[in-house]
């Protein structure tokens, strides 16, 4: 599907294509509206008074089509065929069932067209279908392509338990949301298959399928009369017309559950065929109240059910807490359900919830599936632009390195000031090249410690600026679920960030420049002199040093830099040495300060390879993790 000109779409409609019964329904998708303020989806009345229709189809010879009830209409059936029963899993698009389904697919969708003329236009809107949750994705590929066959603009397709999740709970008549953070499955009786889905909190939700359907129902009534003479006769001479003797046996069926009394029907054949044979011929569906379900319970339609349920309780789920029940499909009308739930998982009556019409919860929840799948992507790609923006303005970048200089230069001071002064108050070094030494440990241990640090003080940046973007991240999951999110990116480990890709040579560096008289530090030294930190510690430059100064004397004199330097860093020091040295420390701390910052700040702002590193990971893990957990609500009801 190409929504790259996403404003053309202004509805989305949701179809069922059912097994035994289609339904409807559409919305407007409302781009940049809140989700609290969208409108709920609206049936489609798909014939008069009828919000769900039978899945059935029926040809002529002059090539008129009829769908739903009218393809049972007794002046048709005299001439055409009547076909029901015909969804199944693909194999094939040119098989026959598949066949089928395509035209009634085609001719739902103009039905729904002619019904919305005044809304629906070419090109204003997109439709999704639902699946059966058994079914693999290179099967729901196969059925989205015999819906573009169809000539339906076809946006996508979308489970049926997922329909009925959303759809549940964005009704908050339904009371699913109270419970699912607990634990709750959707029961989902279908005609061709009993369904359940298992879910808790945000873990991916649990689907299998059991071939247990409720046209299983219908067959048995019709069984019931199959060994007469008149059926035997019937179907012998007519058995194209056997599929609607099976649409009256679910016509009682449905009598029976929804108005749970005593149901007589009877079927004359000679209304289905002008055939004189027939006059006197019929078939007669007989029950009285409770009749239908001891016939379900004798033949063994009820235990299959029971059977299924702790299968995929203790199989499926393997025993996890079930704390409600959501009833969806048709059957869901069906009086001896909800006793048999809650007598096999233990529950109350009060922890069944279902929809006022469960026959039309799956075509409302497609048409929510589609405008939230629609909405969010389109959210999304904000956030993706927000992401991008924010790296091109460094923002990221400039928390990070903000924390991690001011990192850097406090740990570094304070190595330096322990690794000197400390040392000169106790005595515990002998000359300056032991000094020398202590301080360049000390530089080393705290850089590999910042190196260490590194991934928590880039966790700690990421997380400033991922508060700017929860709003809109919770917009996103606000169509999915009504968890409440507090983002933050997890603990992380840069394994591209390491202070040896230069930033380690230019931070060690500060100890060189401190002993090498770099000039960015304390001014230009004699050559190499005896470096800063020994220009410091002596109280002054070389030259007064070198010139009979009362610490090295006269014994400098006619050496090279080289070997005065050498012969400083070598000489004992005296009681009144150190307190000289710990002096000039303290007179200087101002000045070493300011320079020592100032390296610092100028090593990691030229390393260029640390800023784009910084960049390039902050994009990858910012967008992952932002899409792990809009994954992670969509999964909700996948």
């Amino acid at each position: 599907m190409n929504t790259s000109n996403k404003s053309q779409y202004e509805y989305v409609v949701g179809i069922d294509f059912g097994h035994g019964e289609t339904s409807a329904a559409y919305c407007p998708i409302q781009w940049g509206t809140p989700k609290k303020e969208l409108a709920r989806p609206k049936d489609i009345e798909l014939e008069n008074n009828k919000k769900a229709i039978p899945s059935a189809i029926s040809f002529m010879k002059n090539g008129d089509v009829a769908i739903g009830s009218d393809a049972f209409n007794e002046e048709r059936l005299k001439q055409a065929k009547v076909h029901v029963c015909f969804k199944k899993a693909p194999v094939s698009d040119d098989g026959e069932d598949e066949q089928l389904m395509i035209s009634f697919m085609r001719e739902v969708y103009l039905r729904i067209k002619l019904i919305l003329k005044s809304i629906l236009s070419e090109g204003n809107h997109l439709v999704y279908i639902a699946t059966p949750s058994g079914w693999d994705e290179d099967t729901k590929v196969m059925y989205q392509e015999m819906a573009k066959k169809a000539k339906i603009p076809v946006g996508g397709v979308t489970t049926e338990s997922r329909a009925a999740i959303l759809s549940a709970k964005n009704d908050a008549a339904t009371g699913l949301t109270k419970i699912v953070d607990k634990g709750a499955i959707v029961f989902d009786l279908g005609s061709s298959t009993l369904d359940f889905t298992y879910m808790r909190g945000m873990e991916k939700p649990t689907d299998h399928g059991f071939n247990h359907g409720a046209s299983e129902i219908e067959k048995l009534i019709y069984q019931l009369n199959s060994d007469k003479d008149d059926i035997k006769y019937f179907e012998n001479k007519y058995p194209d017309l056997v599929p609607a003797l099976l649409f009256k046996a679910r016509q009682v069926k449905e009598a029976i559950y929804n108005n749970g009394s005593r149901v007589k029907v009877t079927v004359n054949f000679e209304d289905m065929i002008d055939d004189e044979e027939l006059e006197d011929k019929k078939c007669q569906f007989k029950f009285e109240q409770g009749e239908l379900n001891q016939l379900l319970k004798d033949k063994g339609y009820m235990k299959n059910l029971e059977e299924d349920m702790n299968n995929f309780k203790h199989q499926y789920i393997n025993d996890a807490p079930i704390y409600g029940v959501f009833l969806t499909g048709g059957a869901a009308r069906m009086d001896f359900v909800i006793p048999l739930i809650t007598r096999t998982w233990e529950l109350q009556e009060n922890q069944i919830f279902k929809d006022q019409d469960p026959s039309l919860s799956i075509s409302r929840g497609v048409a929510e599936i589609a405008r939230a799948d629609l909405l969010t992507r389109d959210a999304e790609e904000s956030l993706e632009k927000d992401i991008s923006r924010l790296l091109k303005e460094q923002s990221i970048y400039d928390l990070f390195i903000g924390e991690f200089i001011t990192y850097l230069y406090e740990n570094l001071r304070q190595s330096i000031y322990d690794n000197s002064i400390n040392s000169l108050k106790e005595n515990s070094v002998s000359s300056l090249g032991e000094l020398e030494k202590n301080i360049n440990w000390g530089i080393e241990y705290t850089l590999q410690q910042a190196n260490s640090d590194a991934p928590r003080i880039f966790t700690k940046a990421l997380n400033e600026y991922a508060s700017s973007i929860q709003p809109k991240l919770q917009e996103i999951i606000s169509h999915y679920s009504d968890e409440k999110i507090n983002f933050k990116v997890k603990n992380i480990i840069l394994e591209k960030f390491d202070i040896d890709f230069n930033l380690q040579n230019e931070l060690s560096s500060i100890t060189e420049s401190i002993m090498s008289g770099d000039k960015g530090w304390l001014g230009a030294m004699l050559g190499a002199g005896l470096g800063v930190w020994a220009a410091i510690l002596f109280g002054g430059p070389v030259g007064w040093v070198a010139g009979g100064g009362t610490f090295l004397g006269q014994a400098l004199f006619g050496k090279s830099d080289a070997e005065r330097k050498e012969e400083a860093r070598n000489k004992q020091l005296s009681q009144n040495d150190y307190k000289k040295i710990v002096s000039e420390f303290e007179k200087q701390k101002t000045l070493i300060d300011g320079r020592l910052r100032d390296s610092i700040i100028n090593a990691i702002l030229q390393n260029t390879a640390m800023r784009d590193i910084i960049i390039e990971e902050t994009q990858k893990i910012l967008t992952q993790q932002v899409q792990d957990c809009i994954t992670k609500a969509r999964r909700e009801i996948k």
